[in-house]
């Protein structure tokens, strides 16, 4: 067999997991959306903790479930297991004509990142070090943009796809596509460090941007 050959059959488990798991995570996650959330009676403890509706969905098969619990302040926490995995979001809610409506505290590129005045771990030659979060952490999946969105950096292994002679502007993204917004740069400053303001771990964050239910009895239903 030629290398070439080799080659293509060597891809080809990459290939198949590459299909194969984004259709699974597809079919899990429809399996939550799809279903309505049963209003759950409180605790004494929970009321006490400030706790004003409490929802879920835990269905027998154990392939998925979601709860939602809305605090009297305006806050909402909410959860979702997979198959395949997991997710928690908060921020705030509101009711207007029976229509719940949810907005995450983060947003697609909103995730909050500072510029460090304290020297980090540069990987060989990179000028930028590997990005850390509020609890010191290092960050491994994560890639920094530099000036201009084609030239993308990942510090934990001190490469970087595209070149460039200064620094004016910065952007953290993650896998999952969520990013902090354009840092800028002062002048003269040749090598950046960055910290990420949240203890959450974005990789497992759902973003709810306007995300609604109807509500009808004891159930909230997805929009």
């Amino acid at each position: 067999m030629n290398s070439h050959l080799l080659n293509r059959v060597g891809w080809l488990p990459t290939i198949c997991w590459s299909i194969l798991i984004p259709a699974l995570l597809a079919i899990c996650s429809t399996q939550v959306n799809a279903q309505m959330l049963k209003r759950v009676a409180l605790s004494k403890a929970e009321r006490n903790n400030g706790f004003f509706m409490k929802f879920g969905y835990y269905p027998k098969d154990d392939f998925a479930d979601c709860g939602l619990v809305l605090k009297k302040d305006g806050t909402y926490t909410y959860w979702q297991h997979t198959c395949l995995s997991g997710g928690r979001s908060e921020g705030r809610w509101t009711v207007r004509q029976r229509i719940l409506t949810l907005e995450s505290t983060l947003q697609q590129d909103n995730i909050p990142v500072l510029l460090s005045d304290h020297d980090g771990v540069f990987v060989d030659s990179s000028k930028i070090a590997i990005v850390r979060n509020s609890r010191n952490e290092a960050l491994r999946d994560v890639f920094v943009l530099v000036n201009h969105d084609t030239v993308r950096c990942l510090p934990t292994i001190g490469l970087c796809v595209g070149t460039f002679e200064k620094i004016s502007r910065v952007k953290v993204v993650f896998e999952n596509g969520m990013s902090s917004s354009w840092i800028p740069v002062e002048a003269g400053r040749n090598r950046v460090s960055l910290v990420v303001q949240t203890e959450e771990i974005i990789a497992f964050y759902i973003v709810m941007h306007d995300r609604r239910f109807k509500s009808k009895g004891r159930y909230l239903t997805f929009l």
